[in-house]
């Protein structure tokens, strides 16, 4: 993944319920190292509760069983939001 793809990567997760490309989506994401994710944690937890869930959480089960500590911090301190 190139680094514009990288700093893309919230905004295409934003547009996912209004786009038909979930599919499209997830299986594109399923080809990224998981490690590539570990940057954009905060917002694919904030995205759990949403519309955009199913997909996040796909993503943050990967990094977590992947790279068990990156996700540590982030999980604490979100779920003082839920």
């Amino acid at each position: 993944m190139s680094r514009k793809a990288r700093l893309m990567f919230p905004y295409i997760v934003q547009c996912l319920p209004e786009t038909r490309a979930t599919l499209q989506f997830d299986q594109a994401a399923a080809l990224v190292p998981s490690w590539m994710f570990i940057e954009w944690l905060p917002q694919l937890l904030a995205y759990i509760p949403t519309e955009r869930g199913l997909s996040a959480v796909q993503l943050v089960r990967q990094v977590a069983e992947d790279y068990p500590g990156s996700l540590t911090y982030t999980w604490r301190v979100s779920q003082q939001d839920w």
